[in-house]
């Protein structure tokens, strides 16, 4: 898990860990196209867990997060920008497609209901180097409520 200075790092580190056992928990999986996107992969999470990162330090005002390309580099000491443009491309798509799949059990035979709630309305990269991701509107405001929740306990 990547931190940073300026937030407290068990504030981050109680978000990180929430979003992904939530993530993780609920099966996390791409809405289409999987065999053409991928699965995820450390990077993938890494990403992930730089995006949760950033919205905390912001405080949760915004459901969109920015970073720059140097800086993911950086993070995952990378060289060669190219590469890491492509990596990051891939992870944002499969990010941006993914969904957290809530289903409603029975006792016998198929699930009665389900819920896919995406966790981004939009992600990319910019020919600068800006790595933008949106959290949906229905995934941000629990995120926020954590947020502002786990820094009132600390």
């Amino acid at each position: 898990v990547l931190f940073r200075s300026g937030v407290r790092c068990d504030v981050q580190a109680e978000l990180v860990g929430i979003l992904r056992c939530f993530v993780l928990g609920r099966e996390i999986r791409p809405l289409a196209a999987l065999d053409q996107i991928g699965t995820p992969t450390t990077a993938t999470w890494q990403l992930l867990d730089m995006i949760t990162v950033e919205f905390t330090e912001s405080g949760a005002k915004s459901r969109d997060v920015q970073i720059t390309l140097d800086k993911y580099m950086e993070k995952r000491e990378l060289k060669d920008r190219k590469e890491a443009r492509k990596q990051v491309t891939k992870d944002l798509e499969l990010l941006r497609v993914s969904a957290i799949n809530f289903t409603e059990p029975r006792k016998k035979g198929e699930p009665q209901g389900y819920y896919k709630l995406n966790i981004s309305s939009g992600a990319g990269i910019s020919k600068s180097g800006v790595i933008t991701f949106s959290f949906s509107d229905k995934f941000h405001f629990p995120l926020t409520i954590i947020v502002l929740t786990l820094n009132n306990s600390y």
